[in-house]
């Protein structure tokens, strides 16, 4: 007879840790207002008469900490107590995404300041990433982090499908700064969310930050498929930031009903990633790194309808 320790695990097994729910909870709260930020970041500037230029400058600004800072953010993560991490940056992120709600709505906006503000956040998304990965490491057996990956996933790309429609309503019907408001609310809660996670704080390495740093460029460099991978990663990125995030918007504003119908395509975007999340619960390809790339062409997709003025 099979003991509990040989049984397999089941889909629910991480639920079962009061932990790991705590955690799923608050990424759950903090995506009902990230799946609508993206789309309310875009208007705000495209409201206060900025167009691809504006747009792509702040772009720039919330992605080039999340590429400066990520290996110090690593470093910290594997230093601190990640639950503290976690906390500090989602209270920033709230607070960068209050401040600029706050001018949004009052008419204050510029270009700078919506820049200045998504540095703050892109900076706070550099510290939690690393610190969330290693939180749920902590939390989750290894055998395990597949399926919590998905399970953490699957109600995060649902908010996905139904965020972005939701968020083009209300930016529509009341602007940009609503959404902003409640992407900074949803911050808040998952702040105070994560603050109660009890975790034990990383053994700190006897060598200093720096030469940790040097250790994981060193790590990272030796490891040929990895830089290699993140090299055309990065291109990838770039191109999607720019075909997709950056004139997406000022190509359904032009051309279509403008954040309405740019609700739309994210959230048939947002659709396509819950049935990827859905094959990752049952499916686990022996070369997943390999599945991961050739499904990263299917990015392109959308590109090409845009390019060739397909109608919505």
């Amino acid at each position: 007879m099979k003991t509990a320790a040989e049984s397999p695990p089941t889909p629910r097994t991480p639920l079962r840790t009061v932990a790991f729910r705590r955690f799923m909870s608050a990424n759950f709260v903090s995506a009902t207002g990230s799946a609508m930020a993206p789309l309310a970041l875009a208007y705000s500037v495209i409201e206060q008469g900025g167009g691809a230029g504006s747009l792509g400058l702040v772009l720039a600004m919330n992605t080039v900490p999340t590429i400066v800072f990520l290996l110090a953010g690593g470093v910290f993560a594997d230093r601190l107590p990640r639950s503290r991490i976690l906390f500090l940056g989602n209270l920033l992120a709230a607070a960068a995404q209050g401040v600029l709600a706050v001018t949004v709505a009052t008419g204050q906006a510029t270009t700078a300041s919506i820049a200045l503000c998504g540095l703050a956040s892109g900076t706070a998304a550099s510290f939690t990433g690393p610190a969330a990965q290693g939180a749920l490491a902590q939390i989750v057996p290894v055998e395990h982090l597949q399926r919590a990956n998905a399970l953490l996933r699957l109600p995060t790309n649902a908010v996905k499908v139904l965020g972005p429609v939701a968020g083009g309503l209300v930016v529509a019907a009341g602007g940009a700064a609503c959404a902003l408001a409640w992407d900074a609310v949803t911050f808040a809660v998952a702040a105070v969310l994560l603050l109660g996670l009890r975790l034990d704080a990383p053994v700190a390495a006897p060598a200093g930050v720096l030469a940790d740093l040097r250790a994981g460029w060193t790590a990272f460099w030796s490891r040929t498929w990895l830089w290699t991978y993140t090299a055309a990663g990065t291109v990838l990125v770039a191109a999607w930031l720019a075909g997709f995030q950056l004139l997406g918007p000022v190509d359904a504003a032009e051309h279509y009903a403008g954040a309405r119908d740019w609700g739309l395509i994210q959230a048939a975007l947002a659709c396509g990633l819950l049935a990827g999340t859905l094959v990752c619960l049952r499916w686990k390809p022996r070369r997943l790194l390999a599945c991961a790339v050739v499904a990263s062409g299917a990015l392109a997709l959308p590109l090409t309808a845009m390019g060739w003025g397909l109608p919505l």
